[in-house]
């Protein structure tokens, strides 16, 4: 589970570099089950009701786990394994009234390992999010956070040394958005500031800062299924400057894709698009490119108490690894969630990644194999166990590994 989540948050920043829009997590809190959110299940018995403090909802929560890593440092050769204890409380909080609502959400992630104490570390990330609907077909919305990541040792271009622990990163971001659907149009506007900063000095040669922004059209063609075009750009402004023996990093990468979006079914939802990306750089003396873009999240529910969830991407980010000039990340993922009985969940998953270094022949391929089962013990108290199989090839010797983690949790909610 620590590795799913050290990719969904690399998830995020890619998708914060590529101009490809986050959603808000402020309904996180009240999901029946974590381990099935997709399902459309709203059993009052289980559903999180909150506490409520006059006009304003809050929902708190903690999950305790303990796991077993057999490959702490994802080292190809020197496997060494710990039992790992996190304590993650959250707290969420909404407001709603009339055509204005607020939602806020604080969370931290404390890690500790039996033996490996180097890898001890602490993440946490704030958000905030104000939306307004001057109509009933228009949305506005400003959110803003900040986050203090960790990264996993699994990621592409993670620290390799065992002495000084994972490296730590901080995100400032501010977003802002507007949509209208109106009939058979769709408008949808959105963009982005973050910052990136490591913590140490020695990781200045990643800090940078990134501005996207995309706009989307849509026309419904039937139903519930709109058509699609959406056009996208990102600008990366890099601390340091370049050189006359090291190029400037800093580049813009735009493109457009066509696509459908589904919303308003309780079969079908969700949004897939391909289309082209060109990256630029700013400094002649590096090649720009033209490659594939690829944006899908879909969710379909052939049954009340099954879903199944497609994700894919495909576009530039931002890299750090010396020689390589960009990185192209391709991934894919397909889940399937399950309501096994009225109080017990299932998950089970695929995923697939490859990246590929620009000015190198560096390639990385890593497959991954999960599952997960929940019971709910009662609207406030749910326990589960999981398991993740996670095997990296690559052309890099030194990049290849496989990596085993198993643990159980027990989650609280008040």
């Amino acid at each position: 589970m620590v590795l799913i989540d050290a990719w969904r948050a690399l998830a995020s920043v890619t998708a914060a570099c590529c101009g490809v829009s986050v959603a808000a997590g402020g309904a996180r809190a009240q999901t029946v089950s974590e381990t099935a959110p997709a399902l459309n299940v709203n059993d009052a018995e289980y559903r999180n009701v909150g506490i409520k403090f006059g006009t304003v909802m809050v929902y708190p929560a903690v999950t305790a786990r303990m796991e077993y890593d057999n490959n702490v440092y994802a080292d190809p050769t020197g496997k060494e394994g710990d039992l790992v204890f996190v304590a993650a409380p959250r707290i969420a909080a909404a407001y709603a009234h009339n055509n204005v609502d607020f939602h806020a959400q604080a969370e931290a992630t404390i890690t500790r390992y039996a033996r490996l104490t180097n890898e001890n570390s602490t993440a946490f990330s704030t958000k905030a999010e104000l939306g307004i609907n001057p109509s009933a077909v228009d949305r506005l919305s400003i959110a803003g956070g900040f986050e203090r990541i960790v990264e996993d040792r699994g990621v592409s271009e993670a620290r390799t040394g065992r002495t000084i622990g994972p490296r730590l990163q901080r995100s400032f971001f501010g977003q802002g958005r507007y949509h209208r659907q109106q009939g058979r149009f769709l408008f949808d506007m959105q963009g982005e500031a973050r910052t990136y900063r490591g913590q140490k000095q020695f990781d200045a040669d990643r800090d940078f800062n990134a501005y996207s922004g995309s706009m989307t059209v849509g026309t419904r063609v039937a139903g519930s299924l709109l058509a699609t075009a959406t056009g996208f750009v990102v600008h990366r402004d890099f601390v340091l400057p370049g050189t006359a023996v090291k190029p400037s990093r800093d580049a813009t990468t735009y493109g457009g894709r066509i696509g459908f979006e589904v919303s308003g079914s309780a079969f079908l939802e969700g949004h897939a698009s391909v289309g082209v990306f060109r990256f630029d750089p700013a400094d002649a003396r590096l090649p720009g490119r033209t490659g594939l873009s690829i944006d899908a999240s879909i969710t379909y529910r052939p049954r009340r108490r099954t879903a199944i969830t497609f994700d894919a991407f495909r576009g530039d980010v931002a890299t750090f690894r010396l020689g390589a000039q960009a990185r192209t990340d391709t991934r894919f993922a397909l889940g399937v969630q399950q309501e096994l009985h009225h109080d017990v969940y299932a998950s089970a998953g695929v995923g697939w990644r490859e990246s590929r270094f620009i000015g190198q022949s560096v390639v990385e391929r890593t497959a991954t194999v999960q599952g997960e089962l929940e019971w709910l013990v009662n609207r406030s108290i749910a326990v589960s166990v999981d398991a993740t199989f996670a095997k990296r090839t690559s052309n890099d010797l030194n990049k290849r590994y496989d990596r085993f983690q198993m643990g159980t949790s027990v989650r609280l909610r008040f």
